[in-house]
């Protein structure tokens, strides 16, 4: 085999799988593996150049879309969302598609039928899913404003006392505290109740930060 190792590179919705054989004109062929399924084998050169970006299944999604649907405003929200899941090149992902997050099969390569699930963005909201190590999907998915996205992330720090289990924010808001405040006692190494009982309990009041 001549040139570059293309095996495990994306291309489009094309995810190069191994190398294949030389043509008669001795371009190298790859097995390929599109976004929706079908497996191909396609030339280097195709694939490098962007000649061959699927196997013709983007066409048939941008086809699918009524008319005028594609300058919707959420029509870069929902390429961003399958972008996240299957574009290996995406920022994102490491969060998610290296995670196993996906999208279902109703919304990925339908448009119309996302946008009549999830319905118009109301202001100030974004798409949360309930469950952060579940799909995009109808039953997972929400219009919810930033702080709530924030109590719901994966990364959210929770802390355990008196037999409830929270997340920083959560105990914030219950205490009337400052969400900073917490986090700066966590920082620090304190303890889950020491961290939340260090200004409510009155006998600590007195005593200094150690």
């Amino acid at each position: 085999m001549n040139g570059y190792d293309l095996k495990g590179q994306r291309f489009g919705r094309w995810t190069v799988l191994s190398f294949s054989h030389q043509n008669s004109r001795k371009n190298n062929m790859w097995l390929c593996r599109c976004d929706c399924g079908t497996e191909r084998t396609v030339t280097a050169r195709s694939l490098k150049n962007g000649r061959s970006a699927s196997c013709g299944c983007g066409r048939s999604v941008k086809a699918a879309i009524s008319p005028g649907l594609h300058r919707h405003p959420l029509y870069p929200s929902w390429i961003q969302m399958k972008g996240r899941c299957y574009n290996t090149n995406h920022l994102e992902y490491p969060n998610y598609g290296a995670r196993g997050i996906y999208v279902c099969e109703r919304w990925r390569n339908n448009f119309a039928q996302f946008l009549e699930d999830v319905g118009e963005r109301p202001k100030n909201h974004t798409l949360d899913r309930i469950d952060n190590d579940g799909p995009y999907s109808p039953d997972n998915c929400r219009w919810a404003t930033l702080s709530t996205q924030a109590r719901n992330t994966r990364q959210a720090h929770h802390l355990e006392y008196d037999g409830k289990k929270m997340t920083v924010v959560e105990w914030a808001t219950e205490l009337n505290m400052s969400p900073a405040t917490l986090y700066t006692r966590l920082r620090l190494g304190w303890s889950d109740e020491r961290v939340l009982t260090h200004e409510i309990d009155t006998r600590c009041h007195h005593k200094s930060i150690e």
